[in-house]
């Protein structure tokens, strides 16, 4: 895997808009753990051919994936906005909903316990101050 990114690298190199590799070098990117340098192939992408969806939520997923909440709004409306297949859309929906609820700035949870106890007779105690067992 790393080195088939090596190789995408030098051919970026050389050719810097070929999308095809730049696309290719993102998701592997992703795949060794490098999310930064997988949003700035995609980021360069977008400089090339703007307005491509595909990369557009790439980037909202990667930019989800290290917080930048904001940023990934931006990304996910622009792709909303997007002429999409109906399953496409219906999962984006659902990471649009996710990323809603990742942005609450507070969150409550909590858990309730219940116990209980009855003793017929509570004050039933020995005769002598010592006991012996």
């Amino acid at each position: 895997m790393q080195s088939r990114r090596s190789d995408l690298f030098q051919i970026l190199i050389n050719d810097p808009d070929n999308l095809d590799a730049a696309f290719e070098y993102a998701l592997l990117s992703v795949e060794v753990g490098d999310l930064e340098g997988a949003i700035g192939r995609l980021e360069r992408m977008l400089i090339y051919v703007p307005g491509l969806p595909r990369v557009q939520l790439e980037l909202a997923v990667l930019y989800y994936r290290i917080g930048a909440f904001d940023e990934a709004r931006r990304y996910l409306d622009l792709v909303q906005q997007a002429n999409l297949p109906p399953a496409v859309r219906a999962r984006v929906e659902d990471f649009s909903a996710q990323l809603d609820q990742a942005r609450r700035p507070f969150r409550v949870s909590g858990s309730v316990h219940v116990g209980a106890q009855y003793h017929t007779d509570a004050n039933l105690a020995p005769n002598q101050e010592s006991v012996i067992i």
